[in-house]
Order: structure tokens, then sequence, then C-alpha cells
């Protein structure tokens, strides 16, 4: 490490805001799928998932900012 590094270090408040962020975005993406079953229907739903996953088979797409 050269005098330009930091080490930086979440603290429990921002590990706590950091969750409280996490689930909140959790209940607004059900939120939205709920909506989209609504108009979708459950089978094209599912097709949707699929799909989907095809395009993201990682896992969870995070922000890259």
């Amino acid at each position: 490490m050269d005098a330009r590094a930091r080490l930086v270090v979440v603290t429990e408040a921002g590990s706590t805001c950091t969750r409280a962020a996490e689930e909140a975005a959790e209940e607004a993406a059900a939120e939205v799928v709920r909506a989209w079953s609504e108009v979708l229907g459950e089978a094209e739903l599912r097709t949707l998932r699929v799909q989907l996953t095809c395009i993201a088979s990682d896992g969870a797409i995070r922000p890259a900012w």
C-alpha cells in the first residue's frame, strides 16, 4: 500500500443503512413483479423470468456506478 491508499471500513450504521436499502429495493422489485403478473399472467411471467435469466445468468444485477 502506498501513501495514497486509504482503507475504508463500513461502520455498523453504514451496514444497517445498506441492509435497509437492499430490503426496500427487494420490496419495490416484488411490487413491480406483482404488477407484471397482473398484466402478463403467470405463464408469461415464468417465460419472462427464463428469458431474463439467460441474460443475467450470474445472479442479481447490481448497479455499476
